[in-house]
């Protein structure tokens, strides 16, 4: 903070110097100070750091280029009021030179994909990242990484990030992003990358994506499934969104809930109910019961392949009480029944 106050007020100045390496070197300092909190960001705002940055992105010098994406990025990073500003000064067509994949360009990209990430976050600007065609460009973008193997975590968590943001809001932009018959593929691929972080963040994507119905089955009757089933064992981060996706392919009814059953979620998903993570038993526990709602077939499997009884019987005793009364309902609106004709 003395830093902010007493120092940022000349490198602000030095980001119209004709010297690259000040220029550089003040747009890399203002990026770390912006990062470091919310009121930092404010007092080198009213210094007027937003024009001056957006106007280092026409630098013929990378590294500047570089350094003031970074430092917009970093700005832009939960709030809306800046990137209101940024958008206002037109910082989207000063972006989109340089969003675009080479090896030269991968730092350079990795920063301006990031602030395409901020201003998509709170919903506020979709309409003129689409308008200007950056939502057609993240896709392509996309579509192109997934054959650059290993995939660049730098470059392609961002975008994913930035497509989920998009997606997250009218199925309109789902529909505009999946104009490029490619996309749906080329998540697949990132589904079974080495990279968790690609997985992670496919997983998120897709789980905004499936609220349209067409995408919903084409990810559920496609190579997509079996993928994100693969996921469900893995570390918490990509389990908890696997489970999400699974969720919300299964509200959207009877026919994908039984294409799920038959290929295999409960025996993937029904060992979680032995887990700790109250989040984990809840999104697990509401995938079952919604199978076995809406799935002929869920019964038998849950019962005779999974042991699911059991693991249901041993959350009747959880110290959570949502949970132990989920377990309850589940048992006795689906199995009460055949446990009393056992009996008999």
């Amino acid at each position: 903070m003395a830093v902010t106050k007493q120092a940022a007020p000349y490198m602000v100045t030095y980001l119209s110097s004709s010297i690259p390496q000040l220029q550089d070197q003040s747009a890399w300092a203002l990026g770390n100070l912006a990062a470091d909190s919310q009121e930092c960001k404010e007092i080198i705002r009213a210094q007027g750091i937003v024009n001056p940055l957006i106007q280092l992105l026409q630098s013929p010098h990378p590294k500047v280029v570089h350094s003031a994406a970074f430092a917009l990025a970093n700005l832009a990073k939960g709030s809306i009021e800046i990137a209101q500003e940024m958008i206002q000064n037109n910082v989207i067509s000063n972006l989109l030179p340089h969003f675009k994949y080479s090896t030269e360009n991968e730092a350079i990209l990795s920063e301006v994909s990031w602030v395409f990430t901020y201003l998509a976050a709170s919903g506020n600007f979709t309409e003129p990242l689409i308008s200007s065609g950056v939502l057609t460009q993240i896709v392509a973008l996309l579509v192109q990484m997934s054959n650059v193997k290993p995939h660049i975590a730098t470059v392609v968590t961002p975008m994913l990030r930035c497509l989920g943001n998009i997606c997250s809001g009218p199925d309109d932009n789902t529909m505009k992003a999946c104009e490029n018959a490619d996309l749906l593929p080329s998540l697949a691929v990132y589904l079974s990358s080495d990279l968790r972080h690609a997985r992670k963040e496919t997983l998120w994507v897709l789980s905004n994506m499936t609220g349209d119905l067409s995408v919903c089955k084409a990810v559920t009757y496609g190579p997509h499934l079996s993928l994100v089933l693969q996921q469900v064992p893995a570390a918490f981060d990509v389990k908890i969104e696997a489970l999400y996706l699974l969720c919300n392919i299964a509200c959207h009814g009877e026919d994908l809930c039984n294409h799920m059953v038959e290929n295999g979620v409960l025996e993937t998903v029904v060992p979680c109910l032995k887990l700790s993570d109250v989040e984990i038993l809840n999104l697990s526990l509401a995938l079952c019961e919604m199978c076995l709602r809406m799935s002929t077939g869920a019964k038998q499997h849950f019962d005779k392949q999974c042991e699911g009884i059991a693991r249901l019987e041993a959350l009747e005793y959880h110290n959570n009480d949502t949970l132990r009364k989920q377990a309850i309902h589940v048992l006795e609106t689906y199995f009460e029944k055949e446990e009393e004709t056992g009996k008999e």
